[in-house]
């Protein structure tokens, strides 16, 4: 009997799995995620510090309006996943009113560098109203619960440009399964609680499950507490706001790119390990939620 169970568990175990798989790589909405995406140009990176077209796809958000000088304050981070959708943070996307895309150094109005005889610019920064601000049904700002949403531009980003372009998603049962414990990746943002205006980018480590269980309650001194839903605990050298995503190479249609796997969701002021919203576990609702 023990074994006829064993066995029966391991079936359906299989075609759970199977049927998971089929959900997404079948979904009707993958056809809106451009194919090309995530790119890693070997020719954009010039040191440890991020070129300012190595990462296209980062936007930045903020919950104000433009001021008469046209200056505008940012608050959170954001990933291009496609011309019309940026994916955050739920408690970024509630009060979010512009974003920006095509970014690097808040202080200068161009970004430009030398490359050892001419001085290099990029295109000009765009900014973008907001259509739609799609938070995850399950979002509750107190504990951080599916802490997870999507910005609809009123227009769309033209994505040949060369300072933007879309991030990969973890699309594929492979990426979607991937063992992440241990693994390292990148964190790449602004630091814009510290005032930083240039982005930057770190190595980011991810804890295994437990691990994280326990940091988690270390954290809040509390051994009988829950680490949230669907959350991920990353270790990096830098503090970086809301918003951040946790990006690492990983194998998509037969080559590498980066593949977006988390969001910063909140982070300690003791040390740079922040909780992160695991973007594997919400693909079906990031794909139920997008239109044309």
């Amino acid at each position: 009997m023990k074994c006829l169970f064993a066995v029966t568990f391991s079936y359906l175990f299989v075609v759970y799995n199977s049927f998971a798989s089929d959900e997404i790589e079948n979904h009707p909405n993958i056809k809106l995620l451009p194919k090309k995406c995530g790119e890693i140009n070997e020719d954009r990176i010039l040191s440890s510090k991020p070129n300012y077209e190595e990462f296209p796809w980062m936007a930045l958000i903020s919950h104000q309006q433009k001021s008469q000088d046209g200056n505008i304050t940012f608050g959170c981070s954001g990933t291009l996943i496609n011309s019309r959708y940026v994916l955050t943070m739920g408690h970024c996307a509630r009060r979010a009113t512009i974003v920006r895309v095509g970014e690097y150094d808040l202080s200068t109005t161009t970004d430009c560098h030398h490359d050892g005889v001419d001085l290099i610019c990029s295109l000009p920064y765009q900014d973008f109203e907001i259509e739609e601000r799609l938070v995850h049904p399950g979002n509750d700002e107190n504990v951080y619960s599916d802490d997870i949403g999507l910005l609809r531009l009123k227009e769309p980003v033209d994505l040949n440009k060369s300072n933007v372009g879309a991030i990969c998603l973890p699309i594929t049962t492979d990426t979607r399964s991937r063992d992440l414990s241990k693994t390292h990746g990148i964190h790449v943002g602004w630091q814009l609680l510290r005032n930083f205006s240039s982005l930057i980018k770190s190595t980011a480590a991810v804890f295994s499950e437990e691990d994280c269980m326990k940091y988690y309650r270390a954290i809040h001194h509390k051994e009988e507490i829950q680490l949230p839903f669907n959350k991920l605990c990353v270790r990096s050298v830098s503090h970086l706001e809301s918003g951040t995503p946790l990006i690492i190479k990983s194998d998509l249609e037969d080559y590498t790119r980066y593949v977006l796997y988390g969001l910063i969701s909140h982070g300690y002021k003791t040390e740079p390990t922040a909780i992160s919203t695991d973007v594997r576990k919400y693909m079906k609702w990031i794909l139920d939620t997008i239109k044309p």
